[in-house]
């Protein structure tokens, strides 16, 4: 496991490949019978793919029956490395009819100059270091970098959480003690600089009102890098600090499994609702309750069934978020209003000055009908060689 070329380890840090599910990269092709909303989220992503750019769509949406997709926003670039990292996942399992090494190496071609973002370097150092693409390097030395210059200071929990995955998957796959030191600072970092001793919930960022206004996906990212870091390395302080983390997050959980949008990290509290995400539902939330449950936090079942049955009806509106034929994830639930943006930060800024946690709304709420590419990607990720919840799985809570 450690080739003579490669330098020791310390003994008190050691390497641990983790569970199967986490060793993407190191195993061939799954056989396993694909589930039937894998099936779907695969075939949903054919949909969604060019091939002439390597990307996926930034948005698609359903017009007459068919999927019309929009490659215009440069969050296409973020949403492309998502969904491979998501389908590299699944093809460990499942049988899917994606070929990885032609895909990646397409999108590489076409996009690696524009991977500068640091929390695009981090998700890409995953993808390549679980296929021991010897490219991973590139991105480890613009990890780096990140970290000596001059706005490391402005990272992001996003930021910061995805560049600890991924140089935790380069740390766990390679065993080289250099990737090791790496993710053990930016484990520190995150630590020291942005967990919330009171909470354990992260700060969005150091400075401005987004300190105290963290998202759901920046708590989502934080808590993932600390259990994927904490179960490689055996760090007993790291799966600790997820576990405060996770049981705050959990509280937070609305009547019908909605997770919040905003929340102040400072208190733990609830800022704003919406949107309320159908990827935070399905996805991103079992990035975290899925480590929960595996480290025997058993109060993680519940708010995963919970979770994902939002998506049946379950839900403000009454209605279904999934269609059946054609596959299609609806969204989010939005208030129907003007200047949503500024409007989620002033009143987000209000709940703080008051102390007044937000509510769910009774009127007002809409349906936004489009999809991303990322949530499906993200599905295939965290649901890949997941067993015990087939109702989901299995689509069988689909009217």
């Amino acid at each position: 496991m450690n080739p003579g070329n490669k330098p020791p380890l310390e003994a008190n840090a050691p390497i641990n490949p983790g569970p199967d599910a986490h060793a993407a990269g190191m195993r061939q092709r799954g056989e396993r019978p694909v589930p039937a909303l894998l099936h779907h989220c695969s075939a949903l992503l054919h949909a969604m793919y060019d091939a002439g750019s390597g990307l996926f769509s930034y948005s698609t949406q359903l017009v007459g029956g068919s999927y019309v997709n929009d490659f215009q926003h440069p969050l296409k670039l973020r949403y492309t490395i998502n969904t491979l990292l998501g389908i590299q996942q699944a093809l460990q399992f499942y049988p899917l009819d994606w070929e990885l090494d032609r895909l990646v190496e397409q999108f590489l071609r076409a996009n690696r100059a524009a991977i500068t973002n640091p929390a695009d370097c981090g998700l890409t150092l995953a993808l390549l270091a679980r296929a021991n693409d010897p490219r991973q390097q590139e991105f480890i030395n613009q990890i780096q970098k990140v970290l000596e210059g001059s706005n490391a200071n402005n990272l992001s929990a996003q930021d910061l959480g995805w560049m600890l995955f991924g140089c935790t998957n380069a740390a766990r796959i390679g065993q080289r003690q250099a990737d090791k030191d790496l993710a053990d600072e930016l484990y520190r970092t995150i630590r020291d600089r942005l967990i919330v001793p009171e909470t354990g919930l992260p700060h969005f960022s150091l400075t401005g009102l987004r300190r105290r206004c963290t998202s759901f996906g920046g708590v989502v990212y934080i808590l993932q890098s600390l259990a994927e870091y904490g179960r490689a390395f055996q760090n007993e302080e790291a799966i600790a600090l997820f576990r405060h983390g996770a049981s705050t997050v959990m509280g937070l959980q609305g009547a019908q499994g909605e997770w919040p949008w905003f929340i102040d990290a400072k208190r733990g509290t609830v800022l704003d609702w919406y949107q309320v995400y159908s990827v935070h539902q399905d996805a991103m939330a079992m990035l975290w309750l899925f480590p929960a449950l595996d480290f025997g936090m058993e109060q993680a079942r519940p708010a995963i069934e919970r979770s994902y049955r939002w998506l049946f009806g379950n839900n403000q509106l009454g209605a279904s978020m999934i269609k059946r034929d054609p596959f299609f994830i609806h969204r989010s639930h939005r208030r129907d209003e003007p200047l949503e943006r500024p409007r989620r930060l002033a009143r987000s800024a209000v709940s703080i000055l008051l102390h007044r946690p937000s509510r769910l709304r009774a009127t007002g709420i809409t349906l936004n009908p489009e999809c991303r590419s990322y949530h499906i990607g993200w599905i295939l990720y965290a649901w890949a060689g997941r067993e015990g919840f087939a109702e989901f799985t299995e689509l069988e809570l689909l009217q």
